[in-house]
């Protein structure tokens, strides 16, 4: 009998294993790649940004006019603040995922001490 409750063990964590595996790997991936837009959407801010302060600094001292300036400038300002707007979304996602994980941790630990509390004892 404890070799059977064993067996049944044992293919019971393989069979949670292979399930939750491709789900595991999925939420790393997903991570990996908001990480990655996260970065990618900094170096574009801080891109447009040093474009904004190179053309002050040109206007500034002379070498552009003053129509190019603002024109140029509301060009760059635009992109700059839709790179913004998209790294506040995902930041904003990420930090939903994070929150939710957290929800989850907690309700596990909460079910595993009311399971433990019980003690066994069943009616």
């Amino acid at each position: 009998m404890t070799l059977e409750i064993i067996v049944v063990l044992l293919v019971g964590f393989a069979c949670v294993a292979f399930v939750a595996r491709p789900i595991l790997a999925s939420r790393t991936a997903a991570s990996g790649l908001a990480e990655g837009l996260r970065t990618r959407l900094r170096r574009e801010k801080d891109g447009h940004l040093a474009s904004l302060r190179e053309m002050e600094f040109d206007y500034r001292t002379g070498k552009l006019a003053e129509d190019d300036y603002a024109a140029m400038r509301s060009e760059v300002e635009t992109r700059a603040i839709e790179a913004l707007r998209q790294l506040d979304a995902v930041e904003a996602s990420v930090g939903l995922d994070a929150q939710l994980e957290e929800e989850i941790r907690a309700l596990k630990a909460s079910i595993a001490a009311r399971g433990a509390g019980a003690g066994g004892v069943r009616a």
